[in-house]
């Protein structure tokens, strides 16, 4: 497949990408290490610029098979860039884009308790063996055989000791972090997680249109908040058509921390109640230690050009505040009371589809 599949676009942003910004966006989070070929290395430097990724990361040199360059990553660590080595460290493919918040800190704990700990799926398909001929030599025990998955976890002075002494065949050969553990830490414990079916890594290319299917699904997910006494908000959460959306009518309603868009809707400009449903929702974000969300202010009745341009004063201040952590802001007014909600609703979904960086504080005028 080329370009290679860590590489290839879903909604013109790379997997590598998506697949970074699931560890950027968890605040304990203290780096997100990129082993990258050095023939890739000035394209993954230019990713992380374009999709606005944070120095958080850090790309490394990689190597020629799995383990090596997973060994680089680990001599990163220890070279001095970091005053204090981490406690745990978290393995992770580049094309498993979906991994979740939930996955990363059950797998950390479990490291934190056993000293190294994976997610595993049971086998869909009979495993076979066969011999020198291709023919049929054995048939294996599905029940009592698992697919290892990724993320996987480990403290990191096990998963530097198990790299330091592993073989010569072990780096060059071997593709299992685990099973290095196993043989060369002998006071760590090894936990298998049963894992969540999102774990799956785009392989094929039937692998790709199931990813552009899943990121649309998941950028749909959003919540509208504003009074119930707003009409337009009812209508505009029916036209987005989101499987995975709600209406509240505060932001400490919120029902799952999960989503990371919130529409902020006003009958009228305000600007000490905008400011005070920002700081709520920053801390809402915060209190789930999430970063990377949306935020769009939505105001109806905007009949002047004075008040147009307090809101969009309003938001630049607020956007470049929000922006050092992560959170991008966007306004859309109307001039307005009944807001022609078919436009705003796909202004909406494309906003939040593209999430550009650069345009944070922008003001969409109808």
């Amino acid at each position: 497949m080329y370009p290679p599949k860590q590489f290839q676009l879903i909604e013109d942003k790379p997997i590598i990408s998506y697949t970074i910004s699931c560890f950027e966006n968890m605040m304990w989070m203290e780096k997100v290490i990129v082993v990258v070929s050095v023939e890739e290395f000035e394209n993954m430097r230019k990713i992380l610029k374009k999709h606005g990724h944070t120095d958080k990361v850090v790309l490394v040199p990689g190597e020629a098979t799995r383990h090596g360059s997973i060994f680089n990553g680990i001599k990163y660590m220890n070279s001095g860039h970091n005053e204090i080595p981490p406690d745990i460290v978290i393995v992770h493919d580049g094309c498993r884009m979906f991994v979740e918040d939930s996955d990363l800190n059950t797998v950390a704990t479990e490291a934190f308790k056993n000293g190294a700990a994976g997610f595993i799926r049971p086998l869909v398909s009979t495993v076979v063996t066969k011999d020198r001929e291709g023919l049929l030599q054995d048939v294996l025990d599905r029940s009592h055989c698992y697919a290892s998955e990724m993320p996987q976890a480990f403290k990191y002075e096990h998963l530097k000791e198990a790299y330091e002494l592993a073989s010569k065949q072990d780096i060059q050969h071997g593709t299992e972090c685990l099973l290095l553990i196993k043989k060369h830490c002998l006071t760590a414990r090894v936990k298998l997680l049963d894992g969540p079916e999102h774990l799956w890594k785009v392989t094929y290319r039937k692998d790709i249109y199931a990813a552009i299917g899943t990121v649309k699904e998941n950028n749909s997910h959003m919540v509208f908040v504003g009074p119930e006494t707003l009409a337009w908000r009812n209508l505009l959460h029916a036209v987005t058509r989101s499987t995975d959306s709600c209406v509240c009518d505060t932001v400490s309603a919120i029902p799952k921390p999960t989503i990371r868009n919130v529409i902020l809707c006003y009958d009228k400009f305000s600007a000490s109640s905008l400011t005070m449903n920002v700081k709520d929702v920053q801390e809402y974000y915060a209190r789930y230690c999430m970063i990377n969300c949306t935020i769009i202010v939505i105001v109806a009745g905007c009949d002047s050009e004075k008040t147009i341009g307090e809101l969009r004063q309003h938001l630049q201040v607020i956007a470049k505040h929000l922006l050092e952590k992560s959170i991008v802001v966007f306004g859309i007014c109307s001039t307005n009371k009944a807001p022609v909600v078919n436009t705003i609703g796909k202004t909406v979904a494309s906003v939040i589809m593209n999430r550009n960086r650069d345009l944070t504080g922008q003001l969409f005028v109808f």
